[in-house]
């Protein structure tokens, strides 16, 4: 698929564009999400928190790191998914899709954005804990609102 055919796709779906001087690369955002489309590779951020401060989260109905990212990458079709760590206060969600899946690339970058759906991480025992709309909810909650068509 082309580049600017996929800059299409996130554009239906409300996402704001543009491209980077003098290369095949264009960014495209909406509400804390964004999305960078390369040649090879779509690449989608959702901005988290890493607190830094002890907080106390309840372990049930979350997953720890590797399960979780484990599910999200099999629930959504995605190259891969990860947790990122560009400051000392930000974790943020990274997804990878081939071109080929711009579609659903596209679809997941949609529902993240307009429900707001992030991550925090603690630094003490490293929970994580998901966001949606402000609220936290439970991974499974989570996985079903990108799965959903």
């Amino acid at each position: 698929m082309e580049l600017r055919s996929i800059v299409e796709l996130f554009e239906k779906v409300g996402a704001r564009c543009r491209k980077l001087r003098r290369k095949p690369i264009y960014e495209c955002w909406k509400n804390g999400v964004k999305a960078t489309i390369l040649p090879r590779n779509i690449v989608i951020r959702s901005e988290g928190e890493f607190r830094l401060e002890y907080s106390d989260f309840t372990p049930e109905g979350y997953w720890y790191e590797k399960d979780f990212f484990d599910d999200l990458k099999e629930a959504i079709g995605a190259k891969s998914a990860y947790l990122d760590f560009p400051s000392a206060s930000s974790a943020d969600i990274v997804l990878e899709f081939d071109p080929n899946k711009a579609e659903k690339a596209a679809m997941v970058f949609k529902k993240m954005a307009e429900h707001e759906m992030w991550a925090a991480v603690t630094n003490i025992r490293g929970e994580l804990r998901l966001y949606k709309n402000g609220k936290p909810i439970s991974a499974d909650e989570w996985l079903k609102v990108l799965k959903e068509q």
